[in-house]
């Protein structure tokens, strides 16, 4: 699957704002926090936002402050596993990563449900 990196992404070196802004911009609920060589440095959610801004962290927080380096993530497109990560742990956006760690597809709650209704028709 193609995709555009930028919908999911946010480097490292932005700030909370800038997370927040990609996640508003799709409907995964999180964003995907990239290093400089495209390496996935970890996830930031929905909840996770709430949660500084309750905290009182600013918005314009670094995110290399913020970003927990703890984040599920697949090494291939494996929808059955991915559903039951998204379905077990309630995420909504599974980085696929090479053996260096650097993004190379992400797999979306709509991939996982797209592939459950053509495996059903």
């Amino acid at each position: 699957m193609a995709f555009d990196f930028q919908l999911y992404c946010v480097s490292i070196d932005k700030t909370l704002y800038d997370a927040i802004e990609v996640i508003n911009a799709d409907l995964s609920r999180c964003a995907i926090v990239v290093g400089p060589r495209n390496n996935v440095v970890g996830v930031i959610s929905e909840g996770d936002v709430m949660r500084f801004l309750l905290e009182g962290i600013s918005l314009q927080a670094p995110l290399s402050r913020l970003v927990d380096p703890s984040f599920i993530s697949l090494s291939n497109r494996d929808l059955d596993q991915a559903f039951i990560l998204i379905k077990r742990l309630g995420i909504s956006l599974i980085p696929i990563v090479d053996t260096n760690g650097c993004l190379t597809d992400i797999i979306s709650l709509a991939d996982v449900l797209e592939s459950m209704q053509l495996r059903s028709e």
